[in-house]
C-alpha cells in the first residue's frame, strides 16, 4: 500500500520593524515583504499566506492602498489567513496583563472592521516565553490554538510539539511549538 505524505507549510514572513532599523524603515519593510508575497501569489494559484500584526496592515492600508486591496482579495479568495489577533507580537512574558489584553482588544477590533476577519489562531514566531497565565488571556478573547517557536526543545522541553496547555479558570488552549 502506498501512503502519502502531506506536508502542511505555514508560509509566513516574521518581521520585527522596530528591532534593527528606524520604525519607519521597518514597517516600510513591512510593504515590500508582503507586495513580493503578493506577486508570488499571483505566480503561484496554490500559495496561501499567513499574516499577522495589525500595525503592519495599517501602516499598508494608509500608504498603500492598491496592496492592501490585493491583502482583501487574498483573504476573501481564502489565501490569506490573518493570524495572531496583536498590534505587535508582545513579550507575552513580562508584559502584564492590561497591556496584552490591549493589544488583543485594539488589533481584533482593527481585523474585523477593516479586513472582515476575526483571527481565532494565535501566533508568535519570536516571542522568547510566555506567561503561565498568556492561555487564560488568548481564551477570552477567542483564540482557539496558539502556535509558536520559541522557547525551543533546547530551553524547554516538551514530550510532543502539540499539547494541550492546561491553566487556572479550567481554561484549556491547543498548543504547536514548530521546529
Amino acid at each position: 500500500m502506498n501512503k502519502k505524505t502531506v506536508f502542511h507549510i505555514l508560509p509566513n514572513a516574521h518581521l520585527d520593524p522596530v528591532w534593527l532599523w528606524d520604525w519607519r524603515e521597518g514597517l516600510n519593510e513591512g510593504i515590500t515583504t508582503v507586495k513580493t508575497i503578493l506577486d508570488l501569489m499571483d505566480e503561484n494559484p496554490e500559495l496561501t499566506f499567513m499574516r499577522g500584526e495589525a500595525s503592519i496592515y495599517e501602516h499598508i492600508q494608509r500608504t498603500a492602498p492598491d496592496v492592501f486591496r490585493r491583502i482583501r482579495d487574498r483573504i476573501e479568495e481564502g489565501r490569506w489567513d490573518v493570524v495572531g489577533g496583536t498590534y505587535v507580537q508582545p513579550d507575552s512574558n513580562l508584559s502584564s496583563t492590561e497591556t496584552l489584553w490591549r493589544n488583543f482588544e485594539r488589533s481584533l477590533r482593527y481585523f474585523q472592521k477593516e479586513l472582515g476577519v476575526r483571527p481565532t489562531i494565535a501566533w508568535q514566531a519570536d516571542s522568547f516565553g510566555h506567561t503561565a497565565g498568556w492561555p487564560n488571556i488568548l481564551r477570552s478573547f477567542g483564540m482557539e490554538g496558539f502556535s509558536f517557536t520559541r522557547p525551543q526543545q533546547a530551553q524547554f522541553p516538551l514530550s510532543s510539539p502539540a499539547f494541550w496547555w492546561d491553566c487556572d479558570h479550567k481554561d484549556r488552549l491547543l498548543c504547536y511549538r514548530q521546529h
